[in-house]
């Protein structure tokens, strides 16, 4: 899943190509976004946030440990692609960011 048009996630890559993509079209139309979306839910939240997560660390231009750990935690989980097969290492780290995630949301902002 990577953006295809902007501000949508999905598995529309091939542009029409796909028996699905009439189906899409319309859902993105009535909805704001098709069902490719929530294939892994995870994922597309993952890939929306991450690159506005980035922005607010460079924005506050200050080095901040908890920032950094959720960054390289979130890198980690859409990496996966899906699949979730992580050593333990990257496992602690997928953990602590989601935990971090949920922590730090309700302070995201600009």
């Amino acid at each position: 899943m990577k953006i295809v048009k902007t501000g949508y996630y999905g598995l529309d890559e091939l542009d029409g190509k796909d028996s699905r993509s009439e189906d899409w079209k319309k859902q993105r139309k009535e909805r704001g976004f098709d069902s490719s979306e929530l294939w892994s839910l995870g994922d597309t939240i993952v890939k929306f946030s991450l690159p506005r997560i980035k922005e607010l660390q460079r924005i506050e231009s200050e080095v901040n440990a908890d920032y950094n750990a959720l960054i390289e935690g979130l890198e980690i989980f859409i990496r996966s692609n899906g699949n979730r097969i992580f050593t333990n290492k990257e496992e602690k780290k997928v953990q602590k960011a989601l935990d971090l995630f949920g922590k730090m949301l309700p302070g995201m902002w600009y």
